[in-house]
């Protein structure tokens, strides 16, 4: 998902009117996505229903949003949003941003910041603020460097794939 502009949800968009959004996104990058409102890459909304989309294995990098959620935005009207976000990268300015009723879950992620953005359940073994040292970020070069706090420190139980974008293991050294 790389380069895209929308009002909202540049990068992704779902909008649950009824029933129920299980989306998975996996081994995903998104990047340099811009939205003239809300969710610079993704926009989550349940008007009815339960949108819970889980993003496992993800980089969000350079997205921007004018008014906020620069990485994703989560929002509710009556019904339930709760993303669940794992082993990923939330390396944008403004990485998440709930209304007052959505609640994602970030597990085994690397956030940029101090904290995780109100309503945001920490689900454990979260990075908070470590530069994840990608090798050229300003080119969009998204890789790892070897010395990376990301490298060797995913929940391997939550990654469906033992391969990384670039086809090699994703355990580098031996996970005791």
């Amino acid at each position: 998902f790389d380069g895209n502009l929308a009002f909202l949800g540049a990068g992704m968009y779902t909008n649950n009117s009824g029933g129920s959004i299980y989306s998975s996104i996996t081994n995903s990058v998104f990047q340099e996505n811009r939205a003239t409102d809300l969710g610079g890459a993704v926009y989550n909304k349940s008007v009815v229903g339960t949108s819970s989309p889980s993003f496992v294995n993800c980089t969000f990098s350079q997205n921007g949003a004018m008014n906020g959620g620069a990485g994703m935005y989560n929002t509710i009207l009556f019904g339930i949003c709760t993303p669940q976000i794992s082993n990923s990268i939330l390396w944008d300015q403004d990485p998440i941003l709930n209304d007052a009723t959505a609640n994602p879950s970030v597990q085994n992620s690397i956030v940029r910041g101090t904290t995780l953005a109100s309503g945001t359940t920490d689900g454990g073994s979260n990075f908070l603020n470590y530069d994840p040292l990608f090798v050229d970020e300003v080119n969009g070069d998204l890789r790892l460097k070897p010395c990376s706090p990301a490298v060797d420190n995913a929940d391997v139980s939550a990654a469906p794939f033992n391969e990384d974008l670039d086809g090699n293991s994703r355990s580098v050294n031996s996970l005791d």
